[in-house]
């Protein structure tokens, strides 16, 4: 009886699940984070959170479950999501701060997890195994890491992030190839999506040509670049480029100061929209002849009289694989994990370097032969279902 109420009592806490959210917007990363807490309490586990923010774009998602806030969560908005942390420009006081709150917030979630019995921990990205993996393993916590891009802070670093983690995830081949030499135990789980059919078939109706770009409005998304192709396009039809996003942080703020001077130089027949960050974009999408995706591995660019270089990475950029599932193809910048989604010439192109490339040429050509029938072997590989169960099966071995 008693060895019973023992494994009973272990099968309850396995099915509780942790879940560090460090974010501030919702992203790619963020929106799949979502769709799999949804999938596990849907399977029955109990879902409890950590939120950085406070405000009603993560408690909206997440007040159906057990919410905390992380008590150091005015530090961490401080330096994390801001758009250009760097721990070297950081001062001794504010390096203080930083490790303070980190230190905290790691025993904040060793405290929630022994308080509740849970066992398993996720989080995201390096914001969230910097937030959570210090101490779990004293504590025989098992944190599940999903990693949804490259890490750029060298191999010691790297190693020491991976080392905290049982599990990790990554959403490509690609993402997983650079740690083989670390891990050679890495999870590649594509992102899942629940598609529904095309309901249209494409019919171009109208002389404009509506152009679509969605993400962060922050430097290492490459929205400038579009705009300085645009210039120097020679469209003679009307073109309209619908910007989906928000800046993030001041980095942002001084950015989007920087596009708007660049818009001043567009040529009369192409005309830019902001219209701010949509949750659900499959509207624009839809109506959209071409998705253009830009992000740069890496970019320099003056703001506010400075001259910066901005690094990041993509892992599986989702809104390619909504687009092509919409039936509308893209351009896209060869970054990390874009082969593996537009792997077949009818879902658009991918070009090396989309600054250098025959801008007007590749628009004109893919939109000339695009069709609206993504393959059977498309909606397979980035299943909501299939990505769902992978998930399930690592929390629960």
């Amino acid at each position: 009886m008693k060895s019973t109420l023992i494994l009973l009592i272990g099968i309850m806490e396995n099915k509780r699940l942790l879940v560090v959210e460090a974010s501030s917007l919702l992203a790619g990363s963020q929106k799949i984070t979502l769709k799999i807490v949804d999938s596990l309490s849907d399977k029955g586990f109990e879902i409890y959170s950590l939120l950085k923010h406070d405000d009603s774009l993560f408690d909206g998602y997440y007040k159906r479950f057990n919410n905390h806030q992380f008590l150091m969560h005015k530090l961490l908005n401080r330096f994390f999501g801001t758009g250009d942390f760097s721990i070297k420009n950081l001062s001794f006081q504010s390096k203080l701060l930083l490790f303070f709150s980190v230190f905290i917030s790691n025993l904040q979630v060793i405290y929630t997890a022994k308080k509740h019995r849970i066992y398993n921990i996720y989080c995201y990205d390096p914001k969230g195994i910097i937030l959570c993996g210090l101490f779990a393993k004293f504590f025989k916590l098992k944190v599940i890491w999903h990693l949804h891009g490259k890490l750029n802070f060298g191999n010691k670093i790297n190693r020491f992030l991976l080392g905290m983690a049982d599990e990790v995830i990554v959403p490509s081949c690609s993402i997983a190839d650079n740690f083989i030499n670390i891990r050679d135990d890495i999870n590649v789980i594509y992102n899942g999506f629940e598609f529904k059919e095309c309901d249209k078939l494409y019919e171009k109706k109208t002389d404009v040509i509506n152009l679509l770009f969605i993400g962060t409005i922050v430097p290492n998304k490459g929205l400038h670049v579009l705009i300085e192709n645009l210039i120097n396009s020679n469209f003679k039809e009307n073109v309209i480029l619908n910007v989906l996003g928000s800046p993030v942080g001041d980095i942002g703020i001084a950015y989007k100061k920087y596009i708007i001077e660049l818009i001043n130089d567009l040529p009369k027949n192409v005309l830019v929209e902001f219209h701010g960050w949509v949750n659900n974009p499959y509207d624009f999408i839809k109506k959209s002849d071409l998705l253009l995706f830009s992000s740069l591995e890496k970019c320099r660019i003056t703001l506010n009289g400075e001259e910066k270089t901005f690094s990041a990475s993509e892992g599986l950029p989702t809104v390619l694989i909504e687009s092509i599932a919409l039936g509308t193809p893209v351009l896209a910048n060869k970054t990390t994990g874009v082969n593996e989604i537009v792997y077949d010439s009818c879902f658009g192109t991918v070009v090396d370097d989309i600054s250098l490339c025959d801008f007007d040429k590749e628009i004109k050509e893919i939109i000339e032969r695009r069709k609206n029938i993504p393959t059977t072997d498309f909606f397979k590989k980035f299943s909501i279902n299939t990505m769902n169960e992978s998930i399930f099966n690592i929390i629960n071995r």
